[in-house]
């Protein structure tokens, strides 16, 4: 039913209520994902999102635009979408997860919850100039002045750094390139997510999130930088497993 290269094989339940799709930080792939199935209600259908040039897909070539990648994956996510379905984006995930729930309003399939994390409100400006066309050096040090140091493996084997940085360029380029929109389209709930020491998303950025949906927002403010309570610690996946758990039946 799923295609596999966009969505890992992992267990389901035979009735889903509410199929979740989860979508990775630059650089990142679904394995940052890996505690979520377990932690979620027994019916919610969990489904990280494996972006092409990383992990499995190491060598597949990775998007460098937003607009064709919505479409693929949009596509690749309809035989899923027989179900209420909601999303969650880190970082560049949450700008993927935005334009995927607008891609699901428009198609007469809304998303039931769109949950956004470490990801200016649409319509701020950037917290940085473009990055994706810098030296490789230069890149790395804004990526650590930004977000926080890279993993300890990758500064420790510079052969396995430089083929992580061709992603993580094509990522940016993603990033840099898209103009996100600000028309209201959407009537889901929106949950926004945010750190209260992130220096590149301050908590100010998160509150006008509410200008792209005539549905409720709720903001939350987690302790720690851009990436602490997704990667670091379990209070982004708790709050979304309290939130759908609490949301009843979303097919009645």
């Amino acid at each position: 039913m799923f295609d596999d290269a966009w969505f890992p094989a992992l267990p389901a339940p035979a009735d889903p209520r509410l199929r979740l799709f989860l979508l990775p930080f630059a650089g990142g792939g679904a394995g940052i994902y890996a505690t979520w199935p377990q932690a979620l209600p027994a019916d919610v259908h969990v489904i990280p999102v494996q972006l092409p040039g990383r992990e499995r897909r190491l060598r597949d070539r990775p998007y460098s635009a937003m607009a064709p990648l919505v479409r693929d994956l949009f596509g690749a996510m309809a035989p899923a979408l027989d179900r209420p379905w909601a999303v969650f984006g880190h970082s560049m995930g949450a700008a993927i997860a935005y334009e995927l729930a607008r891609a699901g309003a428009a198609a007469g399939q809304p998303p039931a919850h769109l949950f956004v994390s470490a990801r200016r409100a649409p319509g701020l400006p950037p917290p940085h100039p473009p990055m994706f066309a810098l030296p490789e050096d230069r890149l790395v040090a804004e990526t650590e002045r930004l977000y926080g140091p890279l993993p300890d493996v990758l500064k420790r084997h510079p052969g396995i750094l430089r083929t992580f940085l061709p992603t993580m360029r094509a990522d940016y380029q993603l990033l840099d390139t898209w103009v996100a929109p600000t028309d209201q389209v959407l009537s889901c709930p929106v949950t926004v997510y945010g750190g209260e020491d992130d220096g590149a998303v301050p908590p100010s950025s998160l509150a006008p999130w509410e200008a792209v949906t005539r549905g409720p927002t709720r903001v939350v403010v987690m302790p720690g930088g851009h990436f602490t309570y997704v990667r670091d610690a379990h209070d982004a996946r708790d709050d979304v497993a309290a939130v759908l758990a609490g949301a009843g039946d979303a097919r009645s």
